[in-house]
């Protein structure tokens, strides 16, 4: 337990994203004002995508080597190639697409916040809401034999129902 088991330090307060792509190079996403630093096994960080959001919450790379973010202030979704050069993918309309994997068929599945949807993007960019949460937040998708699996937290305000009062 002595032994140092760091593989790099990177500049930034915390990380809320890993991801580890087909050639064993490790991708860290750190906070305050996200960037994305590509690690590679000697341990040297080098920045790798700089979103300019507040958030990273997710990464996950697709079967073609394109690392997909998932970002929280604008919810958008950013496809970043394997040379570094990234772009919006899709807009959520939330607030934070805060949880994120590809399924067997190459779609994203995207849990978000405040609406605690759970999204089904495929590749094309057509979405469609899976189920929304009684919660709100999405904190965490799996997949297993076909079945998504979500994980949410905290209330939705109240909504108001009923006839509208009448006043005299």
């Amino acid at each position: 337990f002595g032994e140092d088991l760091r593989l790099a330090e990177v500049t930034g307060l915390e990380i809320h994203a890993l991801a580890v792509d087909s050639q064993d190079r490790v991708y860290a996403a750190v906070l305050p004002d996200s960037k994305i630093y590509r690690i590679d096994k000697s341990g040297k960080p080098q920045l790798f995508f700089d979103p300019k959001c507040k958030y990273v919450w997710a990464m996950v790379f697709d079967h073609a080597g394109n690392l997909f973010v998932a970002t929280g202030d604008s919810g958008l979704i950013y496809r970043v190639t394997p040379d570094g050069n990234g772009s919006e993918f899709f807009n959520t309309g939330e607030t934070h697409a805060r949880s994120m994997i590809i399924d067997d068929a190459g779609n994203l599945i995207v849990g978000t916040e405040p609406s605690g949807l759970i999204l089904r993007i495929s590749p094309n960019r057509q979405s469609f809401v899976l189920y929304q949460a009684g919660k709100r937040e999405v904190t965490a998708v799996a997949e297993h034999n076909g079945d998504i699996y979500a994980a949410a937290v905290g209330s939705k305000p109240a909504t108001v129902s009923g006839p509208a009062p009448v006043l005299p």
